[in-house]
This record gives structure tokens, sequence and C-alpha cells, in this order.
């Protein structure tokens, strides 16, 4: 987009304006955030630093009058050679002109008030809410049947989502799907096994315990967002017996194909005798 805009004449007055600006003070600079930068390497990253050489020649600034924000969770903390090239080779600032940001993870709680009760966890449910009424309702069921709590029958929805946010972290359940999530994706029958061991309740413990952990905010913090990836692999093509009174058909009649047997693997005879 940025390519089109510099192209274009119908963005050129947000150029010269651009440029106006940068002009009326040494303290008004541009700043370019490049979000993951990691990948911008090879051919895409020199796409990159060509393009942000004609935005700086558009608006007739040097690299004093830039400012760059780079963000990944993927640079080497350990190899500062290569992090300078990297950042001197995309930017085109001098080597060792940046401040290097790293982020901490903050430590699981190792104290456990509330131990894990499978039986009260089912209790609470796996519906998904959809209002706030309906959240009220799960928090609260879930502080009555996990910590024998009787929370506010008028409690408002910030009340309980905070009450669960400072809560959660002494429930040992959540602990420990925590501590399961820190490193990256894990999947469904991985986390239910670790939680809940081989009891034939722990899937719907676990679909409990998502449902409600989602919902702990406080200050516009979420304390653990749910991401729940299905990956489905489609069929690379269906065929179908041309006999609609193929004897290997296996559907009713009340759903009136009239089609004989239908197969993924393509061939060109059906048992029937007839053409696929």
């Amino acid at each position: 987009m940025l390519e089109y805009m510099l192209m274009r004449q119908r963005e050129s007055g947000i150029w010269e304006n651009t440029k106006e600006w940068l002009k009326e003070s040494e303290n008004n600079k541009l700043l370019i955030v490049l979000d993951e930068a990691h990948m911008y390497r090879g051919s895409a990253g020199g796409e990159i630093a060509l393009l942000l050489e004609r935005l700086f020649s558009r608006l007739e600034i040097g690299l004093d009058k830039v400012q760059f924000i780079l963000t990944t969770a993927s640079m080497p903390s350990d190899s500062k050679d290569q992090i300078n090239r990297f950042y001197s080779g995309l930017t085109g600032k001098n080597e060792d002109s940046y401040t290097f940001l790293e982020g901490s993870r903050e430590p699981v709680p190792e104290e456990v008030s509330v131990k894990t009760n499978i039986d009260s966890l089912v209790e609470v449910g796996s519906d998904q809410v959809s209002n706030d009424e309906q959240l009220i309702s799960k928090i609260v069921s879930f502080a009555a049947h996990v910590f024998h709590i009787v929370l506010p029958a008028a409690i408002s929805k910030e009340d309980a989502q905070e009450w669960l946010y400072e809560n959660l972290p002494q429930y040992e359940a959540f602990i420990n799907l925590n501590s399961l999530c820190r490193t990256g994706a894990k999947s469904y029958s991985f986390l239910q096994k670790k939680l809940f061991g081989e009891s034939d309740k722990g899937s719907k413990a676990l679909d409990s315990l998502l449902s409600v952990v989602s919902l702990a905010a406080k200050d516009g913090n979420i304390l653990f967002p749910v991401r729940l990836h299905m990956f489905l692999r489609g069929l690379q093509g269906l065929y179908a017996c041309s006999n609609p009174n193929c004897s290997h058909a296996k559907y009713s009649e009340s759903e009136k194909l009239h089609l004989g047997k239908i197969v993924s693997i393509q061939k060109e005879k059906c048992e029937c005798g007839a053409r696929v």
C-alpha cells in the first residue's frame, strides 16, 4: 500500500503535509513500526529497505528524522553482530544506534490454595457466554462450585471479572494450565491428559476450565486469552457410481440421491460394474 501511495497523485497531499510537519520542528520525527521484523530477510528485506529509502527521498529527509520500532519474538539475544547487521541493513541506520528491549515471563505461582476437583469443575459447565448476564452467572457458578464462595447476587460484570482475575492464580488447575501453555501451543488431548489424567470426565472438565479462564479481566488486561485452533483436512475429491440402483450404496432412501456408491478414491468402475 505504501508503494502505491508513493506513486499515486491522489495521495500526494499526504506526503506534502508530512514534509511540512517534519520541517516545523527538530523534534518532529517520522515513526516507523515494523512488526514481526524477523520476517524481513533476504529479498523481502531488500524490498522493504529500498521502499523505505524511496519514502525518505519523497519526504526529503535523512535518517536523523526517522525513528524505528522493530518488534519480534524471534530475535537472538546472544548474537550481537547478527542483530547489528540485520538492523543496519533493514533501516539504514548505524549499527549500535538502537536500544534492545527484552521481555520476561512473570513467575508462575507456586502456592496452591484450591486443589483441582474434576467433579466440581464439570458442574460449572462449558456453555459459552453471549451477554453480561451469562458471564456473571458463569463466574458466580465457578466461585460456588470450585472455591465454595458465594459472590453477591447483584455483583457487577467488572467486579466479577476482577474477582476471577485475582483468584484464578490460586487454583491448581489454572496454574498447571498456565504452566503448560507458556511455551507455545499445546494439543487439546495433551492438556486433557496432563491436567486430568485418564479421567472419563477430563474432556468436560477441560471444556469447563477453558470457558471460565478467558473471562478473567482487570483494568483492560485479560489474564489468560484462550485461542483454539481446529485443523481440518478437506477431501481431495468425491466419486460416485453412475448406477442409481447400485447394490453397494450405503445411504438411506430418505436422502434421495440418484447415485450409486460414493467413494473418495478415483477408479473406473464400481463393484456393481457401472462407471464411476
